[in-house]
């Protein structure tokens, strides 16, 4: 599991994430991981992203899916700050018609941590874009949030527009996904 100290001192800073029953066999799944993309590597930067299966919701021709990450090189115990990456998949049915062609032009997250406390947020685009969705085409983004709580999730919706009609504006679910630090131990050495 995960053990996290004061960040600027890592020696015995971090256990294996793994349930592993050695190092070895933590470091060969991990190794195995990036290999096959299961952690991709983004602008030189690992990212252990975990998928649930059932985050994923469907509204209309597209699909949104999520996968998240614990950053414990980004977070700390004291102050309590546990950093988070989240990947966003955005993908329009193959099936759809040409004419559902779409554009995204907003955000909404709720955005609530273990506590209960609850911070909502809107804004144009995504990660400063605004991607237009076509059928069989992906859209794929990575953000990232912190949380004064070990845990929390996020919810919301994309507002699109469709392109072949401006005055058509239509919400898509994004689903509810969960964030969670590993347990960990703070070290005493």
């Amino acid at each position: 599991m995960c053990l996290v100290v004061n960040l600027p001192i890592l020696r015995n800073a971090f256990l294996p994430w793994h349930l592993g029953t050695s190092y070895l066999e933590w470091f060969t799944s991990y190794v195995n991981k990036v290999v096959t993309g299961g952690y991709p590597i983004i602008r030189d930067q690992i990212f252990r992203y975990v998928h649930d299966k059932d985050c994923v919701a469907t509204t209309e021709d597209i699909t949104v899916s999520v996968s998240t990450s614990f950053l414990p090189e980004l977070s700390s115990v004291h102050p309590p700050h546990y950093f988070f990456t989240y990947r966003i998949r955005i993908e329009m049915s193959k099936d759809a018609l040409p004419e559902n062609i779409c554009q995204l032009e907003s955000r909404y997250w709720r955005i609530t941590n273990a506590k209960g406390d609850v911070e909502e947020v809107q804004g144009p685009g995504v990660v400063g874009e605004f991607p237009v969705i076509s059928p069989g085409k992906v859209y794929e983004y990575t953000s990232c949030t912190t949380f004064t709580t070990t845990s929390g999730y996020m919810e919301g919706y994309y507002t699109f527009h469709c392109l072949s009609n401006k005055d058509r504006f239509f919400n898509v679910t994004i689903p509810r996904f969960h964030m969670v630090c590993p347990t960990f131990k703070v070290s005493t050495a």
